[in-house]
């Protein structure tokens, strides 16, 4: 099974948006509990959704953030 993120998902959880961080992490933990080997997958449209905030208000330290992320290994 492969967990698909929006960028949403992503946006919230690596700008660390509280409110909604900590109930995303439940849910992927009992995702992971069922499949402990489990996938993470993200399309294109939402790699540019993530990357186009950071961009336009220059944010580099972000952009390197979300570049980090889509750079990993296990991503599909």
């Amino acid at each position: 099974m492969n967990a698909f993120f929006d960028a949403t998902a992503l946006i919230d959880v690596l700008e660390g948006r509280e409110q909604w961080v900590h109930g995303l992490k439940q849910a992927l933990a009992k995702l992971v509990a069922t499949d402990p080997g489990m996938g993470t997958a993200v399309s294109r449209l939402s790699w540019l959704e993530c990357r186009v905030g950071p961009l336009r208000r220059r944010y580099p330290v972000t952009l390197a953030t979300f570049d980090a992320f889509f750079c990993r290994m296990d991503l599909i």
